[in-house]
């Protein structure tokens, strides 16, 4: 029987989990927790927290899952000696990669959970995982039943949200609020621009509604996840309590909820209903809603009995910790980092005709073109020595099959040279070389040094650290200095919400309440990637970023290209490192 998940925000919440019947609850303290703004548990709540865990042999997950800096490890050492010592929690959420290898040296006794964080959509990186020490894997809450499926048949724990909030940009990968605002979702801080109004047919349309797979608890039993998990750890104990109670019945009784179960449900929290969109793969419009005013006054209708903690008569048995086994660079699979200097030339959603990489071909150290746009480039073996295609963000087990067809394309044509955004997908690399992209979320030296021992040629930087602030590494490395970062990429077309859809052709823009407009552009199998209001621009500061031993420069374009007395001008100005003529942002840059 799978184990049923609860959330606890704060104490109160932790009761009202317990009280209804959850195996397993998941709180953060207050730091490195994605939900800082949550009530949270301070430490003397935490020592309780973990007291009453134990009297009442349910499992306790503590959430340290942000990415984190160099300068955050003294302070994370001593909160691990603190829970270690006086809250012996059951496993710890992690997102950040280095931060588990740091756990796993320093801590190597504890049990691993990789969050949602990780950006797992696909069995890829099972392997991998447990050699660093992971038990459990979130899995990412786009997946359809059939991926799922995929993944829970490989020998990990599989963890798979059934209920709560979802966000519209895909798993881990959001960078808008961070952006906007310098509010890091990464960091616990989003200020959720996604459920604000924007211009179009739909003034909501990156609001999700809420996730509900209520209905589906059978077939999510039956392909074998270890752990249904309930989001929600900035939500009230009356939603706590109803949710988990409702989820506790069915999956003693492995049924789906009865019609007055879902219309509790709704009562306690929705956003004008629910949405299983991404489980049965009926992806579009109607997954979209808002919290409107009768959504509130139901909520005012729900009521919980008086709680009462009723211990369970076993514990559950403990997960053994897995060993941390690091993997062995390959020296003959890494380009050196003295063959890896200048300008990558980025061309993001599609590639530009062939006369563009042909004129500035002599002028980049790499040029990376999406994989997936490729095929249409007569003659491009020409140029294929400098040439690294880039996957797609997201590449699900389902996709895995046309991802390698497409690499095969480019092995025929001379290419040697691949850009992953996920450590998934290294396995589908094969002799290739690969360079680490930006969604990798390097923003420290722990994960520069795990990325250098699975041979990477070079790693990009996160774009939320300036590269000052990470220690010395032998990997070269990476900095974005021009272009409009990627904010989101999301499964559902985002044009298509605001009734600008032109299928193939895809694209145009998001104008928020200021007026301000956000590229969107049609990534791999229509998934859309929305872009900066204004350009990243630090080509002034290059002289700089080589004194933090940044020896890579990418020009990020989306389609700059299309005029091209301005393009030229524009990479005059890059290469020039002169200062800029127009509105940019210098990002986290210091």
């Amino acid at each position: 029987m799978p184990f049923l998940l609860a959330p606890a925000g704060s104490p109160e919440c932790l009761r009202a989990a317990i009280a209804a019947g959850a195996d397993e609850v998941y709180l953060g303290g207050d730091a490195f927790n994605a939900r800082i703004n949550a009530k949270n548990f301070g430490n003397k709540e935490l020592i309780a927290a973990g007291e009453t865990c134990k009297i009442n042999n349910v499992r306790l997950f503590i959430t340290l899952n942000t990415l984190v800096a160099d300068r955050d490890f003294a302070a994370l050492r001593e909160y691990m000696v603190f829970l270690e010592q006086s809250v012996q929690p059951d496993a710890y959420i992690v997102q950040d990669i280095g931060l588990a290898v740091w756990l796993k040296k320093n801590f190597p006794d504890i049990v691993l959970h990789a969050s949602t964080q990780m950006q797992q959509h696909s069995s890829g990186a099972v392997s991998l995982l447990k050699a660093l020490g992971f038990s459990r894997i979130v899995l990412a809450r786009e997946m359809s039943d059939k991926n799922i499926k995929t993944v829970c048949q490989n020998d990990i724990e599989c963890e798979v949200f059934v209920h709560g909030a979802l966000c519209v940009s895909m798993s881990g990968g959001c960078l808008m609020s961070s952006m906007i605002g310098k509010r890091s979702g990464n960091r616990g801080e989003c200020a959720q621009p996604c459920r604000l109004k924007y211009s179009g047919k739909s003034e909501y349309p990156l609001s999700l509604k809420d996730l509900c797979l209520a209905e589906h608890i059978p077939e999510l039993t039956a392909m074998g996840v270890t752990s249904f998990k309930i989001e929600g750890r900035m939500k009230s104990p009356e939603y706590v309590y109803t949710v988990t109670e409702i989820y506790r019945r069915l999956i003693d009784e492995n049924r789906s909820a009865t019609y007055t179960e879902n219309a509790r449900l709704r009562a306690v929290f929705s956003r004008n209903g629910f949405t299983d969109g991404y489980f049965t793969g009926k992806i579009g419009p109607s997954m979209f809603g808002i919290r409107s005013e009768s959504d509130k006054k139901l909520a005012k209708t729900i009521k919980t009995e008086k709680l009462v903690l009723s211990p369970r008569e076993e514990p559950f048995k403990k997960t053994a910790p897995l060993p941390l086994i690091l993997p062995h660079k390959n020296t003959e699979m890494i380009i050196p980092p003295a063959h890896q200097k200048g300008f990558v030339l980025r061309f993001e959603s599609r590639s530009p005709g062939i006369g563009v990489i042909k004129k500035y071909y002599e002028l980049a150290a790499r040029i990376d073109l999406p994989v997936w746009d490729l095929e249409r480039l007569d003659g491009i073996n020409k140029y294929s020595e400098k040439i690294s295609v880039v996957l797609p963000r997201t590449i699900y087990d389902s996709d895995s099959g046309e991802v390698q067809r497409l690499l095969g394309f480019a092995k025929a044509a001379g290419i040697t040279q691949v850009t992953l955004s996920n450590v998934a997908y290294l396995g589908i690399c094969g002799d290739f070389y690969t360079h680490g992209d930006y969604s990798l979320n390097v923003t420290n030296t722990e994960t520069l040094s795990l990325l250098e021992s699975l041979s990477l040629s070079s790693v990009m930087i996160s774009p939320e650290i300036s590269p000052r602030f990470l220690s010395f590494s032998p990997l070269a490395k990476e900095y974005i200095v021009y272009g409009r970062l990627p904010l989101m990429q999301t499964e559902n077309c985002i044009q298509k919400n605001i009734g600008n859809c032109r299928r193939d052709n895809c694209g145009g823009t998001l104008t928020d309440r200021t007026n301000t407009d956000f590229p969107v552009r049609r990534e791999y199998k229509h998934r859309n990637i929305i872009y900066n209001s204004v350009p990243l621009y630090l080509a002034d500061k290059i002289n700089a970023l080589k004194k933090s031993d940044v020896g890579l420069y990418t020009l990020l374009f989306i389609d700059e290209y299309e005029n091209e007395r301005e393009f030229d001008k524009l990479i005059t100005l890059c290469t020039q490192k002169a200062p800029a003529p127009f509105a940019l942002t210098r990002g986290y840059y210091k």
